[in-house]
């Protein structure tokens, strides 16, 4: 946790919102030049607890509410269909969806759906079984050849790298704790994000 006691922390006296945006900076020279090869993208966010700041009492953070993404609950969030100055992207409400109790947001083309439908064949196809016990298999396409695969748990961290040599390789995930994890592949100028759960829960 950071402390912070700056005039612009003193400023906010106006209750606060909790906002996820994942967005395209124009600023080439901050975030660097962005390749549209590289879509579809996406961010998950597991979960999310609020809780409120009590100043002097003997419990000075109590937690209000947690979200799990169970669904998308409309009382709580909302979806955006603007953008801004410096965004390359204008927000969709067809790119927030959620997920095996994930929160979606998702950076697309122009195409109206989250996902394209090749990128959903292809994995429906290449990658299985889903859910997995110890073994996910890879399966390479005509249309969509990748060199490396990297596994991410819901927190972000890097559980699994191999490099993809075969038509058709295993990963052994044995060592995973059962739950939901995002798998990233990688080939030339081609990236293709999913989901998978260890373990039948």
């Amino acid at each position: 946790m950071r402390r912070d006691s700056t005039e612009q922390v003193a400023s906010l006296i106006n209750p606060q919102s909790y906002r996820f945006n994942a967005w395209i900076s124009g600023a080439a020279g901050w975030a660097g030049n962005f390749n549209p090869g590289v879509l579809p993208q996406n961010q998950y966010v597991d979960w999310l607890k609020y809780y409120s700041y009590n100043e002097g009492s003997e419990d000075t953070f109590q937690l209000e509410w947690t979200d799990d993404f169970d669904t998308f609950n409309t009382q709580r969030w909302s979806k955006a269909n603007w953008t801004f100055d410096g965004n390359l992207v204008d927000f969709s409400p067809g790119n927030v969806t959620v997920e095996d109790g994930l929160l979606v947001l998702s950076l697309t083309d122009e195409t109206p759906s989250a996902v394209s439908e090749d990128v959903l064949n292809f994995t429906a196809k290449c990658i299985y079984p889903n859910p997995a016990d110890n073994e996910l298999f890879i399966s390479q396409q005509e249309n969509f050849v990748f060199e490396h695969v990297c596994i991410y748990n819901c927190m972000g961290v890097l559980v699994i790298q191999e490099t993809l040599r075969f038509e058709k390789q295993s990963i052994d995930i044995s060592s995973l704790t059962c739950g939901t994890y995002i798998i990233k592949m990688y080939g030339k100028n081609k990236e293709v994000v999913d989901l998978f759960i260890k373990g039948n829960y």
